[in-house]
């Protein structure tokens, strides 16, 4: 069993990837696109009352920019392992 997965690492480190970053890049721009569309009301979010512990909200846009490209670049890993990969389904 161990050697089979030993196995199946190296043949997934030899192998070209099937998705690259551009794949991602792709879907990220589309996926903010999408989400777009329904951004326009944002009256609703000016009037609610923010918790006394909240961060500003300069750092908004730096944490989800980090979170949403470690979250493309483990999806691309992911993605990039061979089909045989002991507990990908």
């Amino acid at each position: 069993m161990a050697e089979h997965a030993v196995m199946t690492m190296i043949r997934a480190a030899l192998r070209p990837p099937r998705y690259r970053w551009w794949h991602a890049l792709a879907f990220g721009v589309a996926a903010n696109l999408v989400g777009r569309v329904g951004s326009g009301n944002t009256g609703i979010y000016e009037r609610q009352r923010q918790a006394p512990f909240a961060p500003p909200g300069w750092a908004f846009a730096p944490a989800w920019t980090i979170n949403n490209v470690a979250t493309l670049w483990g999806n691309l890993r992911l993605l990039n392992l061979p089909p045989e990969t002991p507990g990908r389904r």
